[in-house]
């Protein structure tokens, strides 16, 4: 999990959902958009950080299960919303 600075906190679930807790309450909806993972045996998505220059440049970076290598990927989080959407998401993906 992760706090953006707003408050809202980031957090990925196994099966490769991102979830918001906004104001101690899980957001119903999952955010759309973020890439697929592979959710078995020790795989699924891994990790959410938040960029310390997230003020600045508004990036997130995600870290999942791709077949059996490690994938990351950045996220842009548009300025007018508190979490990316499929329509605004913005993926780049390094595998490891």
């Amino acid at each position: 999990m992760a706090f953006l600075p707003d408050g809202d906190m980031l957090m990925t679930e196994r099966p490769g959902r991102l979830r918001v807790v906004r104001r101690g309450r899980l957001l119903p909806e999952a955010v759309a958009g973020v890439p697929p993972v592979r959710a078995g045996g020790q795989g699924g998505r891994l990790d959410v950080a938040v960029h310390p220059r997230f003020a600045e440049n508004r990036l997130i970076y995600l870290s999942y299960a791709h077949g059996h290598r490690t994938r990351v990927a950045s996220a842009l989080v548009p300025a007018a919303s508190a979490v990316p959407s499929a329509s605004e998401y913005i993926a780049r993906s390094t595998t490891i």
